[in-house]
């Protein structure tokens, strides 16, 4: 057996969600990306949405905290609905992302934190595991990136157009922890070969010359992708999973 990336140590990633009167706060962490989110809201709209860059993988990342606030005016409702006309694909997926679960947090009240950990692939194969709160919430063995078990996700490509299980798509709390646990499968590529460079900073590429990526999100714009380089953050969390957003939320 070998390990395919030669790390031989386990990607993590925490998100975390806190409502306080009418004010959330909503952060993610993990080996190559720390941001934060602020919404205002009123109880029934969200007033303002800041976000904030700390760690990040290309230098035009933190550009897209000024369109974030375009979210300002989304409902305070569960399911979360974003106006038709904002186009995910043209902001930071992280920042929109974060928005959005800070939007359910703050219909729902109370704080959320998502722990999930993909020891470095071995052969191809992983396990990703999502926890809520401290408790289990799903389990994937993968291989590459299609899941082979549990069977209810059997079949299913991380990295495709995905169709949730019935019983995923009924269940609000469920289908919030797939989207999260897909996000982090595909971010821990950054532990696959190749991108030592990346992890280091020492890569010369562009965002421009990961062509399969181009129109993906904000820094993946075609102009903007020709300016982005890499941007040195990388941090190893396997064997300290307590720095995770060790400053707090």
């Amino acid at each position: 057996m070998t390990t395919d990336n030669g790390l031989n140590g386990i990607f993590r990633r925490r998100v975390v969600a806190r409502a306080e009167g009418l004010h959330v706060r909503a952060a993610v962490e993990d080996d190559l990306h720390h941001f934060e989110v602020d919404v205002v809201h009123d109880g029934r709209v969200v007033i303002a949405v800041e976000g904030r860059s700390i760690r990040y993988p290309w230098t035009t990342c933190p550009q897209a905290t000024a369109s974030i606030g375009l979210l300002a005016g989304t409902a305070v409702a569960l399911p979360v609905k974003v106006a038709p006309e904002i186009d995910a694909r043209l902001h930071c997926t992280h920042l929109y992302e974060l928005a959005r679960l800070a939007i359910a947090q703050a219909a729902r009240g109370g704080s959320r934190q998502y722990d999930i950990e993909m020891p470095d692939r071995v052969d191809d194969l992983s396990r990703a595991t999502i926890k809520r709160d401290g408790e289990v919430v799903f389990i994937w063995d993968l291989d590459g990136y299609q899941v082979i078990r549990p069977d209810a996700f059997a079949g299913i490509e991380i990295m495709g157009r995905i169709s949730w299980p019935d019983e995923v798509r009924r269940d609000a709390d469920a289908l919030e922890a797939c989207l999260i646990l897909r996000r982090a499968i595909t971010v821990a590529s950054i532990r696959n070969p190749g991108k030592e460079g990346i992890r280091d900073g020492t890569s010369p590429i562009a965002p421009f010359d990961e062509t399969r990526m181009i129109g993906a999100c904000f820094s993946y714009q075609p102009d903007r992708a020709k300016l982005g380089r890499v941007h040195t953050s990388w941090q190893d969390f396997t064997a300290r999973p307590d720095d995770l957003l060790k400053a707090g939320v």
